[in-house]
């Protein structure tokens, strides 16, 4: 059990990073305040103002005789309550039920598709002195009138009330969700709250949440290593030199072999797949590359080498989903060269290396990204470092404010000139950065081709382009190394190097993987993807 004391600076690290915008909030307008997650104290002293979360049918911790007593002395409470706890909640403080047994979450159709229901709400506060005032929150509650009187209401039914104890008052909010940072900097959520806490308006408490970063000190994760021991087991499934690595006997031949990986790499590429890595990446040593020959002038040119890495590369991909092509890229192969050629050096593109190659989701602007992204080294550069940032390992550094503005669809991308031919000014349909849940948070980004629709916009793009520039950890591949990049959750780039042209540079093999065949179907010839851009 673990109670958190406003009285801890904003910043500091606690067993509930989710709540560190309500540890912020309390800080600034209500330095008295218990804020209780898991427990309540033994003992409210007076002036104390308890937030309850309320989540099951017990009040955590401090018994309920105990809230009803400080309530009826003139005490004042805050209440949490999500199903199953709302039907029952009221009764267990000696109230009536804050809602019907059975209640479900208020409903609205989703404003992109009227056959579901969208699961954010946005409540209107009917308070006078809180006019004009909006409550936001995932499933909010319908709650039960009773005695009180409504906080918030979404379409006439109350999902906040404030509730007369004796001579004290309970102000009840029909969402836990609420109190997370992802939501208290939304619509004016911090504001409603600040006054259920003290009973008067605090006009700055929005700023003080906005400006809220979760923890500023946090460093980023190391990339997990799991080493291959060089195991050659799966080139007994290796394919005839005559057949070609897109033949769909090649590709059957890297599925088969998967089962062939040492069991350290197939089971940690299986909980990538389940679970991921906070890092958003994983890289593999000692997978065999076979017998590498001077570096090619071009991604194209033939190499007469064997197919060994092109096999690990595969079967790594086919353990992960289905391995495919996009034309414009190399011609849409299914494995692709990466090296430098004298006429890329100051580009952005990955056959560039005078340059740094700026952060980016790879094809942020296509419908049919690859999930992961895979790179495999056939001969390193010690100067060239492949640099990675995951989503979740940047967003304790970025003000809830920002973080709220890059969930919303302010943001629009350009398209990759490998896919036009030549730089283009169009830009898709805007689109948010950030999606996902908290807990697992998913990305866009593009340092490069990303555009803000207006200026918080363009700002909040900003100050996410600082953090990853700040946050980011580099991997500096060898031979051999074989780095899986979750491209949902993790944004890469590239630092510039001395590039030779004489044979012996830097050359990675790329594959990209997404989870399923099916949704480009339309746009797809074999593995190959041929959505087409306006230049």
């Amino acid at each position: 059990m673990t109670t958190l004391h406003p009285h801890l600076p904003a910043t500091a690290p606690s067993a509930h990073p989710t709540h560190s915008g309500l540890v912020a909030l309390v800080d600034a307008v209500a330095p008295g305040t218990v804020i209780a997650v898991d427990a309540l104290p033994e003992r409210l002293q007076p002036g104390a103002v308890p937030l309850v979360v309320l989540t099951g049918a017990e009040l955590p911790g401090s018994p309920s005789d105990e809230l009803v007593r400080h309530l009826r002395a003139g005490g004042r409470a805050v209440l949490a309550v999500a199903p199953p706890a709302a039907p029952w909640a009221g009764h267990r403080l000696g109230l009536w039920p804050l809602a019907a047994p059975g209640a479900r979450p208020v409903a609205l159709p989703a404003a992109d598709d009227p056959l579901v229901f969208d699961p954010s709400v946005t409540a209107r506060v009917v308070l006078p002195e809180l006019d004009g005032l909006r409550l936001a929150g995932d499933d909010l509650v319908a709650l039960a009138g009773g005695t009180g009187r409504a906080l918030a209401e979404v379409e006439g039914r109350a999902v906040a009330l404030v509730v007369p104890v004796g001579a004290g008052t309970l102000v009840v909010l029909g969402g836990v969700r609420l109190l997370t940072n992802r939501w208290i900097a939304a619509a004016d959520n911090a504001a409603v709250l600040s006054w259920a806490l003290t009973g008067h308006p605090h006009p700055a408490a929005p700023d003080v949440v906005r400006a809220h970063r979760p923890d500023p000190a946090r460093h980023h994760a190391p990339v997990p290593v799991v080493d291959a021991h060089g195991d050659t087991s799966l080139l007994a499934l290796l394919p005839p030199a005559d057949v070609a690595v897109a033949a769909p006997e090649f590709m059957a031949a890297a599925a088969r072999a998967a089962r062939l990986l040492p069991p350290e790499v197939h089971d940690a590429l299986v909980g990538f797949v389940d679970r991921g890595e906070p890092a958003g990446a994983l890289l593999l040593t000692g997978m065999p590359v076979g017998d590498v020959p001077p570096t090619p002038p071009s991604p194209t040119a033939s190499t007469g080498k064997d197919h060994v890495s092109e096999l690990s590369l595969l079967t790594v991909g086919r353990r992960l989903g289905q391995p495919v092509g996009y034309e414009p890229e190399h011609g849409g192969d299914v494995v692709q060269n990466l090296l430098p050629t004298a006429s890329d050096v100051d580009r952005q593109t990955s056959t560039s290396s005078g340059v740094e190659l700026e952060f980016h989701t790879e094809t942020a602007f296509h419908r049919h990204r690859p999930r992961y992204l895979l790179l495999i080294c056939l001969r390193g550069d010690p100067a060239a470092a492949t640099t990675l940032c995951s989503v979740s390992e940047v967003l304790d550094h970025l003000p809830l404010g920002v973080q709220q503005v890059l969930r919303e669809p302010r943001f629009r991308t350009g398209v990759d000139e490998s896919f036009t031919g030549r730089r283009s000014d169009r830009l898709g349909r805007p689109m948010p950065v950030l999606s996902g849940s908290e807990d697992r948070p998913t990305f866009v980004f593009d340092a490069d081709l990303m555009v803000g629709i207006d200026q918080e916009a363009e700002d909040a793009l900003q100050e996410l382009r600082a953090v990853i520039g700040r946050q980011h950890v580099s991997v500096t591949l060898a031979a051999g190394d074989l780095l899986v990049v979750d491209n949902a959750v993790a944004v890469h780039g590239r630092s510039p190097f001395a590039a030779r042209f004489d044979g012996t540079d830097r050359w990675l093999q790329r594959a990209f993987v997404v989870a399923d065949l099916a949704p480009s179907a339309g746009e797809r010839v074999g593995r190959v993807l041929t959505t087409r851009f306006a230049p």
